[in-house]
């Protein structure tokens, strides 16, 4: 899981999304039972507080857990 804060612009919603959490099509299948499709999913005012909730317990997460900002979040699943 990669976190980055570069700004990106939803064509049709007019939405400004200021972080993205790239996540690996194994992480979307354990962690987050297949819930995000392959490429971009944007997201809404939940999307960073529900992947914190999903990976809150694991040690191996913690590093990426301090960094989730919890509004304006886009989901990437990518190699």
């Amino acid at each position: 899981m990669k976190i980055s804060y570069l700004p990106k612009w939803h064509p049709t919603s007019g939405t400004v999304y200021r972080q993205t959490i790239r996540i690996s099509p194994e992480e979307n299948r354990i962690l987050f039972r297949e819930q995000f499709a392959p490429g971009i999913n944007y997201g809404n005012a939940y999307t960073g507080a529900h992947i914190a909730a999903a990976i809150h317990n694991l040690p191996e997460y913690s590093g990426q857990l301090r960094r989730i900002v919890s509004a304006n979040t886009i989901v990437l699943v990518a190699p």
